[in-house]
């Protein structure tokens, strides 16, 4: 599987509520960076997700397109639209994504070694207090 590949994969279960396949995209020293969650080493970078993704409702959609890898360096966008508290407000957040690659002992495929999410919009459709 080549990067490119590798980002595809991570961003079809991460659009398909699938936490495994998210993870096993992910090198075991992941650092992951992003304006909410700071930075999240290993483990707990892998936790987040899960906890994302559990409380992810039906309502939730994950898009991405501009996929770009080279054998070094990565990127992707991705929009998450969903309702958020009491009031379901909708929101829709987009997202540039740049990875960095490493290549774990013994195994012959990519992983991810560094995740930073950098915020393009964070949108409410509807401003309700609440």
């Amino acid at each position: 599987m080549n990067n490119s590949e590798l980002i595809n994969k991570f961003y079809t279960s991460f659009s398909e509520g699938y936490f495994k396949g998210m993870i096993e995209c992910y090198h075991e020293n992941i650092v992951f960076q992003d304006p909410v969650f700071g930075e999240l080493k290993g483990e707990r970078a892998m936790k987040m997700w899960d906890m994302l993704l559990s409380s992810k409702t039906g309502n939730s959609k994950i898009s991405f397109d501009n996929i770009k890898a080279n054998s070094e360096n990565g990127n992707a966008n991705w929009t998450a639209k969903y309702t958020y508290g009491k009031s379901k407000r909708n929101v829709v957040n987009e997202v540039s994504a740049a990875f960095k690659f490493k290549m774990p002992v013994g195994i012959f495929t990519s992983k991810f070694i560094i995740l930073v999410l950098f915020p393009i919009k964070w949108l409410y459709a509807v401003m309700a207090r609440g």
